[in-house]
């Protein structure tokens, strides 16, 4: 015996719907397996898992909106329904991942291994340097820094205090001094990038403090721009790194105990520019040269910890939003009245208030509109792969390409379904879920890897 319509209709009704389910639960059950023992994970883990949440939430509600839609009938208001559910899911999961990420706790506190006390210093040290048979001369080093200024994706410009105490019996051939390795400058004391303010002898040491200036090269990554993180460090080797001097950060001068929230080393009156201070604090960094320096014939020997002092920077999204996202909506919404206002006139090839080679141009303008933006992003971060940026721009590449071709299609033949039915209704009711959808994805794909 046949089964009704109406049977059919209950079968694929309920068949939807279990789909559905079966997706939540399985995305449900990946997170909380995933957050079981709370204590055991990671910020950036647990981050991770609420944005991959987000994505089985969206994915559910667009199944169960579509499976509800297609039993009703798949009438040409259902399709339209579906279009705005599809295009508001994408776009609430967006921003509540962005949201999401912009208000992570902080996982790490600079670059290496982070020390925090005397005592983590020393456990530190004692693994890398205090256990082997030479003994090196430890001289306290602080930095104070005053302000910081990005001039390129790779360079930043850093002025601020370093101070050293040599202790007594330090031997009187050892040089009084630093160097940053990273500067762009050459750096000595006869620069004007480098002034000493202060020199004095104390009971048990003497002290050295040093005015500077540097503009610095380093490498930050950009991969989620503009919702993004930097941490500025600098990179401290004593003058003369060859005769066994270790640098280790000068605790008693800085508030008690030390704390990298409390932003200690950083003036008050810092000028974050677009920026929010994260942390600072000292680190280390293990480093096996593959060279000498002109000491010696080459040999290997045990890796040298280096000094980093370390600003954590949080990006203020709000300048990147109305000078990046906002220029690419204005586009997205431009394509759309090209595409909106493409209709079918009787004449071949003519559309209300256009023809096909006046769409043509109109994209081609806008597409070089979009090429120029994406050009100046890329060479003002000059990042090393791609950013989540760059898929806001890609998505406007693919559009124009799709407004393009529907007024082709539309302008030279009468036989295509797609572009004929209700007046080139269907793109109208593709473009802003392909635009939400992808971003969607790639924001997905973006933040939790």
């Amino acid at each position: 015996m046949s089964k009704s319509p109406e049977n059919r209709r209950k079968i694929r009704l309920v068949s939807g719907l279990c789909l559905a389910l079966v997706l939540s639960i399985v995305g449900f059950s990946r997170f909380s397996s995933s957050t079981a023992v709370w204590a055991n994970v990671s910020a950036g883990q647990l981050n991770q898992d609420f944005v991959g949440l987000i994505g089985w939430i969206g994915l559910f509600v667009i199944l169960l909106s579509a499976t509800v839609i297609v039993l009703r009938g798949a009438r040409f208001k259902q399709m339209k329904k579906l279009s705005w559910i599809v295009s508001l899911t994408c776009a609430a999961g967006t921003f509540c991942i962005w949201e999401i990420e912009h208000s992570r706790p902080i996982d790490s506190f600079g670059y290496g291994t982070s020390v925090t006390d005397e005592k983590s210093q020393q456990e530190y040290l004692q693994n890398h340097v205090l256990a082997s048979k030479v003994k090196p001369t430890v001289i306290p080093t602080g930095v104070f820094i005053q302000s910081i200024h990005f001039t390129s994706g790779t360079e930043v410009d850093v002025t601020g205090y370093v101070w050293q105490k040599y202790p007594n019996g330090t031997p009187k051939d050892l040089a009084r001094g630093f160097v940053l390795p990273e500067a762009k400058d050459a750096f000595h004391e006869e620069n004007l990038t480098l002034r000493q303010v202060s020199r004095g002898k104390k009971k048990d040491y003497e002290l050295h403090v040093w005015f500077f200036t540097s503009t610095l090269r380093q490498r930050y990554t950009y991969k989620k721009f503009p919702i993004d993180r930097q941490n500025v460090w600098l990179r401290l080797w004593h003058r003369d790194f060859g005769k066994g001097a270790l640098l280790v950060p000068d605790w008693e001068s800085y508030t008690q105990p030390f704390n990298p929230a409390a932003l200690s080393g950083l003036d008050q009156e810092f000028v974050r520019e677009g920026w929010t201070t994260l942390y600072t604090g000292f680190s280390y960094q293990t480093f096996s040269y593959s060279s000498s320096f002109g000491m010696g014939k080459y040999s290997e020997s045990p890796p040298h910890p280096e000094l980093y002092f370390n600003v954590g920077l949080k990006r203020d999204v709000t300048g990147p939003l109305i000078t990046r996202i906002v220029p690419v909506v204005v586009v997205a919404l431009l394509l759309y009245a090209a595409l909106y206002l493409t209709r079918r006139q009787e004449k071949k090839g003519e559309i209300v208030g256009f023809n096909i080679f006046t769409v043509l141009s109109y994209c081609a303008a806008l597409f070089f509109v979009i090429v120029i933006d994406h050009a100046t992003v890329r060479s003002t971060l000059a990042p090393e792969s791609l950013i989540y940026l760059d898929f806001f721009y890609f998505v406007l590449y693919i559009l124009t390409a799709f407004v393009s071709l529907n007024s082709i299609l539309l302008g030279v033949s009468d036989d295509i379904w797609i572009v004929e039915y209700r007046d080139n209704a269907i793109p109208n009711y593709l473009y802003w879920p392909i635009f939400f959808s992808f971003i969607f994805i790639c924001t997905l794909t973006t933040f939790t890897r």
